[in-house]
């Protein structure tokens, strides 16, 4: 005896969920009755869990006497499919009351193998456990958007829905859109596409592959309409694909959304409608930064900053801040602290829904991206502008500037937050809009991770603004136009940062004197110009009194003291003085090793600069196992394309170059050379350097002839045709290092 809806005609793949399924629930003993055993399906809304548990039931119709399928929507459905259940004959022939206790009871006195197949539980676990019949008898299976019901089944006993495979998916795309026969290759790479941009969501396929049966496009302009018409094609009622809850690919999630609402404005249970409200800010929060990735940590150190802040004085600076448009309600801060149990249960409803999902880590999240977007579609355009200002804001105040190790690892995983979250506010706004502390905290991010383009014009816009506000004097304007000046040397536009820097160091020293930290400051950063231009003399006298100075004001061991000597000692190679240099670069090493960690940026740049004397001075084995050292750390930290963690690459192929390691050092040269010119640009001082170390390595190794352009020997792009040629299109190996 069979009792549920059929599954759907156009059913495709999923055979590696059947399967498990099948195997799971497989008769094992010798009686033919097998102990209760309880699986699950979860996932997000759209995912095919009813269909495949839908195919599963018919595929092992024949190892069950009974199937009974109940609607378990709510408590409502699910009296009516157990009520349904006792007008069959075999209830009917023993006199079943309908309640639903007793066709529970009944349900467990069938001596023959029965399964039970609760669709669609979406609400806690609790409330579904009083329908399980009661013995230990039979088979029962739960579909739900709630991942909570794993304490129902154990968390091995069941499977999370992320999607189709993209064969199965073009496979419902082809049946659904009519183009099973005659599949030509552009029919089957339109297919491809289309499937990959709904990220394998069934239902969105399906609907798709509706669309496309109408008429109202072909198989190979869909993509296009989905991009300028995504919410009028995945909310459309003509098209409601293959759901058995007659629901477009939003309608069903919007489902959820109003059971979120409807929670929050339920009076008579304030804690619930309290965790509603908390989840729907979030999520309209989240859905202004990237769908990856998603730190607790954004929301709680934003608050902690907040709640530290003298807002009064902020106010009285006369500069556009993002913090003084924010309250605590927004931040979940309750009596003077970031309220974690509060934002955490408005997480669970979020998961309960399977509108998010943890990460690895369990303060990680990550939203699927059609939801990510349906978040964003469902906003009125008010809405959507104040959830991006929010997301901005929180992701501007949870960077700390500080020399914590912990903070450089939280910036870099701010950075795709931060670049989309940007994107969107452009989009939404129609213009940049300036906030004084968002920008600078944006530009120290995108700095500290090597994106100085991106800092870059944020900083012009920040010194721009306090001239325009402060003056040109202000202590904040030189603040600003340091950094500026700072991005200008990283990027190897050393007249510009040559002439911001001047003009800081001589305004500090009328404003703050000679001794003034920030005035050491500016000082240290104009020698470091000067010694990137080549200019030792000037470096090494503005060094000098650097640290001296700051030895004498900060102490030995601070670390404005150690950078100052490194510095120092950097000039001290240039000058041939190696003796000197080694020396000073041992005990900042120490020293910063002491103070701030081993894989702390100030101290990989510390070994970097001893390794680098080392091979100056042909120490070739301690200057390799230094830079191997920096290059491995760098990675882990900064990640592989960090400016930093290519010098630490280059570096490391000068050594290999002069232990005559060419299988090694082609590696690295290749990377570098490419990797800077993707970074930093073709006429970038670094990027220069590494294509002529590669040039001669390719003439040393192939005697290539390619020869230099005008009287600065500078490579012109005219040189490095040849190479590409060489090294991207006849060398495979070349090419599989750069994938």
């Amino acid at each position: 005896m069979v009792l549920k809806p059929c599954s759907s005609a156009l059913f495709t793949g999923q055979q590696v969920y059947l399967d498990r399924l099948k195997y799971y629930f497989g008769i094992q003993n010798e009686n033919g009755i097998a102990s209760r055993r309880c699986f699950l399906i979860y996932g997000l809304g759209g995912m095919g869990k009813t269909q495949i548990a839908l195919k599963f039931a018919e595929e092992v119709s024949n190892q069950y006497a009974y199937i009974f399928w109940v609607d378990a929507t709510n408590e409502d459905t699910i009296s009516a499919s157990l009520k349904g259940i006792s007008s069959i004959p075999e209830a009917k022939n023993v006199a079943l009351d309908q309640t639903t206790e007793a066709v529970l009871y009944w349900i467990t006195s069938l001596s023959k193998e029965w399964l039970l197949i609760f669709d669609n539980v979406d609400w806690e676990p609790n409330v579904i456990e009083r329908y399980l019949p009661s013995n230990n008898r039979g088979h029962i299976l739960i579909t739900s958007r709630n991942p909570n019901m794993r304490s129902l089944t154990g968390s091995k006993n069941c499977i999370e829905l992320d999607g189709m495979n993209i064969e199965d998916g073009i496979a419902l795309l082809l049946k659904r859109s009519n183009l099973e026969e005659g599949i030509t290759e552009p029919i089957q790479e339109a297919s491809e596409r289309i499937v990959a941009a709904l990220f394998c969501l069934p239902l969105a396929v399906d609907q798709a592959g509706a669309y496309i049966t109408s008429g109202l496009c072909s198989i190979h302009d869909y993509l296009e309409l989905y991009s300028e018409h995504r919410k009028e094609l995945m909310d459309h009622p003509s098209f409601k694909g293959a759901s058995k809850y007659e629901q477009t690919v939003y309608g069903t999630w919007e489902l959820s959304y109003k059971k979120i609402e409807s929670m929050a404005a339920n009076e008579l249970n304030p804690r619930n409608a309290q965790a509603a409200q908390t989840a729907i800010l979030i999520h309209q929060i989240m859905a202004f930064f990237h769908h990856e990735n998603i730190m607790e940590d954004i929301f709680s150190r934003a608050a902690e900053q907040y709640i530290a802040l003298d807002l009064e004085g902020m106010s009285n600076k006369g500069l556009p801040l993002a913090v003084l448009h924010l309250n605590k309600k927004q931040l979940h801060i309750t009596n003077g602290k970031w309220d974690k149990l509060k934002f955490r249960s408005g997480l669970q409803v979020l998961l309960s829904f399977s509108l998010i999902k943890k990460g690895s880590l369990n303060t990680v999240y990550h939203i699927h991206p059609m939801i990510h977007a349906w978040c964003k579609d469902r906003m009125a355009k008010h809405e959507r502008k104040n959830s991006s200002f929010l997301a901005m804001s929180l992701l501007g105040y949870s960077v700390i500037q500080s020399n914590d190790i912990s903070d450089y690892i939280f910036h870099h995983t701010l950075v795709t937050h931060i670049k989309i979250n940007q994107s969107y506010l452009t989009d939404i706004c129609k213009m940049n809009i300036y906030y004084d502390d968002i920008h600078i905290s944006f530009a120290h991010v995108l700095y500290q991770n090597g994106h100085w383009s991106e800092a870059e014009k944020l900083q012009v816009e920040v010194m721009e603004k306090r001239q325009q506000l402060l003056s040109s004097a202000h202590p904040d304007t030189l603040i600003s136009m340091a950094h500026l000046a700072s991005t200008y040397r990283s990027q190897g536009r050393w007249t510009e940062a040559e002439k911001l820097q001047v003009e800081v160091m001589e305004k500090r020293q009328q404003l703050l004197g000679p001794a003034h930290p920030d005035t050491l400051l500016s000082l240290g950063h104009l020698a470091s110009t000067y010694r990137s231009q080549g200019k030792w003399t000037d470096a090494e006298k503005l060094e000098v009194e650097v640290m001296e100075k700051r030895q004498q004001l900060l102490g030995p061991a601070h670390p404005h003291t150690l950078t100052s000597m490194g510095n120092m000692a950097l000039t001290y190679r240039n000058q041939g003085k190696l003796t000197e240099a080694e020396k000073l670069e041992v005990e900042v090493m120490e020293k910063t090793l002491q103070l701030l960690g081993p894989a702390h940026p100030a101290t990989l740049t510390s070994m970097g600069n001893l390794a680098s004397t080392f091979r100056t001075q042909g120490k070739w084995t301690e200057a390799e196992k230094l830079e191997v050292e920096v290059m491995e750390k760098s990675q882990q930290l900064l990640g592989p394309a960090h400016p930093d963690t290519l010098t630490s690459m280059a570096n490391l192929a000068s050594t290999y170059w002069n232990q005559g390691q060419w299988t090694k050092l082609e590696v690295l040269l290749i990377t570098v050379a490419t990797k800077r010119r993707e970074i930093l640009g073709f006429d970038h001082p670094d990027t220069q350097k590494s294509l002529e170390a590669l040039l001669d390595f390719k003439k040393k190794k192939m005697n290539i002839n390619i020869t230099k352009n005008g009287s600065e020997n500078k490579i012109t792009l005219s040189d490095y045709i040849p190479l590409f040629l060489e090294v991207f299109r006849g060398s495979s190996s070349a090419l599989d290092l750069n994938k």
